[in-house]
């Protein structure tokens, strides 16, 4: 899980399925969506947009989340550096818009349970021309993997070896198996860069002034710090089915809402991801371009701290969640962007072995409060006295809005909840301070998965002693079934382990979540061609950019 440096940490949920040895992609036909591209089946939501056409010489795209602070693919964790890093440095693996796992930059296979090989496509080459090696691998995967420098390493430790094993091959060994490690190399712990540049750069490297040597179908071109970044397309780029039809990508840091809506309805700037809600209207109806929704997932949910409250006791999560008015937050702070959902992951996270899925018997749901159940469990769950105390960023235009409902439906079950009004800024600590988490009972967050897969957030947020297990959880069974389920090669076995785990956290409530909201793309009529579902952090969407 990450950081979004604006809001908190964020949770993209699609649909995963794990290509290679003992795996095969399932692919279905994609129902065209409305405006044209490829449409989500069932949702109504798009995948992708139309084709592009033609060609351009300059598109301007905005970041809302503001500048990046580093292109290093290795502390590249946020929402403002991976949707410019995409574009410019490729991974191993791919995630598609339609959210399974590819052949990025190597092909892949599992020859034992712990043993991982990747074989470099034939001809790349980066940005300054050298061809790419396994050396060149071996070092990018032994950097993510270094706690001195990357933010990876939560997903690295089960890591026993990273070796050359042939002219265009690399093998990682792992201590013991895990099958939801492999898809972590569609996301920038996966990316390739060139060692000689790299180490050349030193501390320099990713920054405005020392630059970046990848691959990917563009060239960091210039980084104006405090202004622009600016690539220029790549010639030779290596996938000619996807050569990118835009000279040259522009992204500025607009982060005012206002700012942004009024500059897409002027055509000051060509699009953006992340459109802000309260545009959302204005810009379907203004007339200068596009506004696509499509599958996002992330989720807007309670974290609940280690600090002694009612809320360590389950009972008592679960009745605060059923009588929350999950719906009225989708409609109005959401503007009906947004769906309620019951489950920590929820079912749209899932992409194999769905079978698994339906026995579970959790959708996303209607949201309106169920105040009978509520009560009763209130009751069931004993002493709930005592001041719970919820931080609430005042800053963000949303949260302050949800605490208010928060604090409503706990008054209904006779919970005593305090809104500690805080800044975006004081929300931060909360993920990585335990003196902070001591001040406040819980929080918000919206998270997303890195990869779509339940076990890329499961395991931290719910196993004892997770890394994003700030209430101190701990349940047997569930720890029981998720082991099992990272060890389990077959997806089938994986996803029965993980239905297990997910019933108990349904009930049992450690992360108490409320909606999940649709992906936002809007852009100007010239253009047309970028994906409209969340994979754009890992995804080179932008070489899909071009003339409508």
């Amino acid at each position: 899980m990450r950081l979004l440096s604006k809001t908190g940490a964020v949770l993209a949920l699609g649909a995963l399925v794990l290509t290679g040895c003992g795996q095969t992609a399932q692919r279905t036909e994609k129902p065209e969506a409305a405006g044209g591209g490829a449409a989500s089946p069932g949702t109504g939501l798009s995948i992708t947009t139309p084709a592009a056409r033609g060609e351009l010489d300059k598109v301007t795209w905005d970041i809302p989340y503001g500048e990046p602070s580093t292109l290093d693919w290795v502390r590249s964790y946020a929402y403002q550096e991976n949707t410019v890093l995409a574009n410019v440095c490729e991974s191993l693996l791919r995630l598609t818009p339609d959210f399974t796992v590819e052949p990025g930059l190597a092909e892949f296979a599992n020859p034992t349970p712990t043993t991982w090989t990747y074989t470099l496509r034939p001809g790349l080459r980066f940005a300054g021309g050298n061809p790419v090696t396994a050396d060149d691998v071996v070092f990018s995967l032994k950097r993510a993997a270094d706690p001195r420098q990357s933010y990876y390493t939560s997903f690295t430790g089960n890591i026993a070896g990273i070796d050359k094993s042939g002219d265009d091959q690399v093998t990682i060994r792992l201590k013991h198996p895990d099958y939801a490690f492999n898809a972590m190399l569609a996301t920038a712990m996966g990316v390739v860069a060139e060692k000689a540049y790299v180490e050349a750069k030193g501390k320099e490297y990713g920054t405005p002034g020392g630059g970046v040597s990848c691959v990917g179908p563009y060239r960091l071109a210039s980084w104006e710090s405090g202004r622009r970044i600016t690539l220029e397309r790549v010639d030779d780029y290596y996938d000619a089915a996807h050569r990118p039809k835009v000279k040259q990508v522009v992204f500025t840091f607009v982060s005012d809402p206002s700012a942004i809506v009024n500059s897409l309805l002027s055509g000051e700037l060509d699009g953006t991801y992340q459109v802000p809600v309260q545009g959302l209207d204005k810009l379907r109806a203004g007339g200068s371009g596009t506004l696509y929704s499509g599958p996002g997932g992330e989720v807007q949910s309670i974290y609940v701290t280690g600090r002694q409250s009612p809320m360590h006791n389950p009972k008592v999560r679960k009745a605060l969640q059923l009588a929350i008015d999950r719906a009225a937050i989708a409609r109005t702070v959401f503007l009906g962007s947004a769906t309620p959902t019951a489950s920590i992951v929820p079912p749209s996270a899932w992409g194999y072995a769905t079978d698994a899925l339906r026995t579970l018997n959790i959708a996303d749901v209607s949201g309106t409060p169920d105040l009978e159940t509520a009560k009763r469990l209130i009751a069931e769950a004993g002493d709930v006295s005592g001041t719970i105390i919820l931080a609430a960023a005042t800053d963000d235009g949303q949260s302050g809005q949800i605490a208010a409902e928060v604090q409503s439906a706990g008054r209904k079950l006779g919970l005593d909840i305090q809104i500690k009004p805080q800044t975006t800024n004081q929300i931060v600590p909360l993920y990585f301070d335990p003196k902070a988490r001591e001040q406040v009972s819980m929080w918000f967050a919206q998270t997303y998965l890195d990869v779509p897969d339940p076990l890329n957030a499961l395991p931290r947020l719910a196993s004892t002693g997770g890394g994003s297990n700030y209430s101190g959880y701990s349940n047997p069974i569930v720890d029981r079934e998720l082991k099992a389920a990272v060890g389990s090669r077959t997806p089938t076995a994986r996803a029965e382990h993980v239905a297990v785990a997910t019933k108990v956290l349904t009930e049992e409530m450690p992360v108490i979540p409320l909606a999940r909201m649709n992906n936002h793309l809007f852009m100007n009529k010239r253009l047309t061609g970028a994906p409209a579902s969340f994979c754009y952090l890992y995804y080179p969407w932008a070489r899909d950019l071009g003339a409508a």
